[in-house]
């Protein structure tokens, strides 16, 4: 197991510690017993971390095509397709029996949560867990934020298709990833809903100090205005922020949390 582990360690990729933890863990005598012996375990541990690259590999493919496709048709049509969408959340929860998700449940509730068999199956219920955990949070945070936005605005900010997104990254992310992924969404997006306020606002205040040869007070006025406008009816593609946090989150997400929590 010692090597198995100095093996995984070279790399530092998603799922892999969670691999490890399954590996079979064989003594001196255990590998002497085996068909070709030590020889044989030790062409083993190659086998299995090819077996786990091609899945994880996998499941990076997978995401990183759904969510491009996502990302680019939300930012020229502003739709979210369904066709993509609940086929990636059913992707989702069956890669989260193949790969592990980040398994939250498990840290959170040691001995709480247990499961009468072995290791390996122990591991993909936590992850399926965990996946449909992050699937909940996702969806239920896009929901009650489209509808808060509905009530107070009066006009429909986040459509269903939002919804369905965040619940298919929820399942190939885990619940500590997806919320990374909404607080990151979240913020870049009001930074490019507010700088584009701004940039509406300068560039009709030179427009109509030039054309109309106003004041530089009424001038700003007027194009304060105008920009409020764009503000209230422009449709943001929340989507592409979404998608493009979440493949920001699922390669460097575990990272950025290590460090955050380091520094605090």
């Amino acid at each position: 197991m010692q090597h198995t582990d100095q093996v995984l360690r070279q790399y530092p990729r998603p799922g892999l510690a969670a691999v490890a933890g399954t590996l079979p863990d064989l003594s001196s005598t255990d590998l002497a017993a085996l068909p070709g012996g030590r020889t044989a375990h030790r062409g083993a541990v190659p086998h299995l971390l090819r077996e786990v690259w091609i899945n994880l590999g996998g499941k990076c493919c997978v995401l990183g095509f759904l969510l491009l496709g996502l990302i680019f048709t939300d930012a020229e049509t502003k739709l979210l397709p369904d066709k993509l969408t609940l086929p990636g959340l059913a992707l989702g929860f069956v890669f989260s029996l193949i790969v592990p998700v980040n398994d939250l449940a498990s840290q959170l509730l040691p001995g709480v949560i247990s499961v009468p068999s072995s290791s390996e199956i122990s591991w993909r219920v936590f992850s399926l867990l965990d996946a449909c955990l992050g699937a909940a949070v996702g969806a239920s945070f896009i929901y009650g934020a489209g509808a808060i936005y509905l009530h107070w605005r009066g006009v429909e900010g986040m459509g269903f298709g939002d919804v369905k997104l965040m619940a298919m990254i929820g399942s190939f992310l885990g619940i500590r990833l997806t919320i990374l992924t909404l607080f990151a969404a979240t913020l870049t997006g009001s930074i490019f809903g507010l700088g584009t306020v701004v940039v509406v606002w300068i560039k009709r205040m030179r427009r109509r100090m030039v054309r109309h040869h106003e004041t530089v007070a009424i001038a700003r006025r007027r194009a304060w205005e105008s920009a409020r406008m764009v503000y209230r009816y422009y449709q943001i593609p929340f989507g592409v922020f979404l998608g493009s946090m979440a493949l920001v989150a699922f390669f460097f997400g575990n990272q950025f949390l290590h460090w955050y929590w380091g520094v605090m």
